[in-house]
């Protein structure tokens, strides 16, 4: 039978350290990107995952609440494209 009074492994190793690293370059891989909700018209701001590459999601309009269809494709140069469409067309 285990004796209580002393703590188990895991309790000596709760709570867990946090991890201070972070990746010097994680803000050239994140940027802000513009598109136009296809319903109301709203100008979206949207983060954009560099390191993703090519993507689609779907992302609901914070103002009308319908669900928008963003496409993020490399245009060159350091640019990417962003669209957003009706998630049924």
């Amino acid at each position: 039978m285990r004796d209580h009074s002393e703590p188990s492994a895991i309790e000596d190793d709760w709570p867990q350290e946090q991890d201070d690293f972070q990746d010097p370059n994680a803000e050239d891989i994140q940027d802000h990107g513009t598109a136009t909700c296809p319903y109301c018209g709203e100008t979206l701001t949207l983060m954009i995952d560099y390191s993703a590459g090519a993507q689609s999601y779907v992302e609901d309009c914070h103002v009308c609440c319908h669900p928008i269809l963003i496409d993020v494709s490399y245009a060159g140069h350091d640019r990417l494209n962003v669209q957003a469409r009706r998630e049924n067309e």
